[in-house]
């Protein structure tokens, strides 16, 4: 009679091909992918070991914050993912990690009112001025329009259509 092959066995072989493969190139992407797609099913404990040891090898891979944020949203740890935003946020400009910010700003002040929606729209404008400032306008506003009204109108309108498409491809 042939040996059953366990799935979890087999897991946890791949888990210890990839931490060995790690261990030897650390700059492997493959293996970090590996490594993080395995953390995602772990409990937090176990995960965010894995992901510090990703990401200080790879700190601006904004897939992998946002993975270790989401990994902290989904036990509602709030203060650890102040901490994980507040340290890749600058760094990575990446539309999908902040609109994962901006979903976790969402969560933690829709039940405050006026003032939680006034946090929401500043951290919308904070989004605003790093992603749209870093990402379109220096390719694309003439040198003579920034800090003015016309950049900050340009910014908005550009955010806009960027969010929109997102959007559009998230729901599609």
């Amino acid at each position: 009679m042939a040996p059953v092959d366990n799935g979890a066995q087999t897991e946890t072989k791949d888990q210890a091909i990839t931490s060995t493969t790690a261990a030897t190139d650390p700059y492997n992407v493959e293996a970090a992918e590996i490594l993080a797609s395995s953390a995602q099913h772990m409990p937090i404990a176990q995960a965010a070991p894995i992901y510090e040891q990703i990401l200080s090898l790879f700190p601006t891979a904004s897939k992998f914050w946002k993975q270790y944020a989401e990994a902290h949203m989904a036990v509602n740890n709030d203060d650890a993912i102040k901490q994980i935003f507040s340290r890749c946020l600058l760094n990575c400009l990446h539309v999908p990690l902040w609109r994962c910010y901006i979903r976790f700003i969402r969560k933690v002040n829709e039940k405050k009112g006026a003032e939680g929606q006034d946090e929401i729209r500043k951290a919308f404008d904070f989004m605003l001025g790093y992603v749209v400032t870093d990402c379109l306008c220096r390719e694309h506003m003439p040198s003579a329009y920034t800090g003015t009204k016309a950049m900050m109108v340009f910014q908005n309108t550009q955010a806009t259509k960027l969010l929109n498409v997102h959007l559009y491809v998230d729901t599609h």
